[in-house]
This record gives C-alpha cells, sequence and structure tokens, in this order.
C-alpha cells in the first residue's frame, strides 16, 4: 500500500499536466512561425499603390516574428525541463518494475490517450482513467524523493 501524499500528488500531476500541454502546444507556434516566414517572404506586387497605413508593414512582421521565435525558444527550453523532469521520476519508478512509470510514459509523454496506455500496459481500454490516478498516486513518491514537489506546486 502506497502512503498518499497529496502535496507531492499534486507536484506529480503538474508536471506530467505539464509535459502534456507544453507537447501539445509546440505545433501550433511552430505553424505560427512557418505563416509568419511565408508573410515575411511575399513581396507585395511593383506599381501597386500603398496605404500609408501600411507602411510598417513589413516591420511589424518581423517583429511579430522575432516575438514568435521568442516563445518557441522558451517553450523549447520549457519543455526540454519538464521533460527531463519526467524522465527521471519515470525511470525512478521503472526501477520498481510495475508499469506505472511506462503508463506515465505512453499517456503523457507519447500523448497516447488513457485508454490505449492501458492497453499498452496489458490492461482493458476502460481501466485507463483509475489506471491514471494510480500510476499518478506512485509517481508522487518518486517526486519527492527527487526532490521536485517544490518546483511543481
Amino acid at each position: 500500500m502506497v502512503e498518499f501524499d497529496a502535496e507531492a500528488y499534486n507536484a506529480a500531476s503538474n508536471l506530467f499536466r505539464s509535459a502534456q500541454m507544453v507537447r501539445k502546444s509546440l505545433p501550433s507556434i511552430i505553424a505560427q512561425i512557418a505563416d509568419s516566414c511565408d508573410m515575411l517572404g511575399s513581396k507585395p506586387p511593383d506599381g501597386m499603390p500603398r496605404s500609408r497605413s501600411n507602411e510598417n508593414g513589413v516591420e511589424n512582421f518581423m517583429v511579430d516574428h522575432v516575438e514568435l521565435m521568442a516563445r518557441l525558444h522558451a517553450k523549447r527550453d520549457e519543455y526540454r525541463r519538464v521533460q527531463s523532469d519526467c524522465e527521471a521520476v519515470v525511470e525512478s519508478m521503472e526501477d520498481e518494475c510495475d508499469d506505472n512509470g511506462a503508463f506515465l510514459r505512453y499517456h503523457f509523454m507519447q500523448g497516447m490517450t488513457q485508454g490505449e496506455a492501458a492497453q499498452r500496459c496489458g490492461y482493458v481500454r476502460d481501466y485507463g482513467k483509475e489506471k491514471s490516478e494510480i500510476a499518478l498516486v506512485h509517481a508522487a513518491r518518486h517526486v519527492r524523493k527527487l526532490g521536485l514537489v517544490s518546483r511543481y506546486s
């Protein structure tokens, strides 16, 4: 029986949900940058009249592009830090030879649904939600052991 540590459970939940959210947000930022690159690369047709309000259009696109790149770098750094912490927790859990670490890896880090992750671990699909809670309870102990509670509380 695992003793329940509410503070560590919340930290573990925040850690793995952060990994999930950051992983999901990166593609949209990359798509925005691609759109921004397309906008910067397009030239106005020659001989077309320009309105005064569009005189700084290219400069505005460049500023927006630089801001998007800064957001991407910040998200990438956050993703690497969170991913590294998740990996440390999962590896620590796998040392105990249970499948909770594998479930967390499949569901939160690789993007499988709870049901898919449960099936991958050998359970029925309907057990996914319950397995997620059990895995996070077990992860809480490892988050505490690795000193990550204060970082994700």
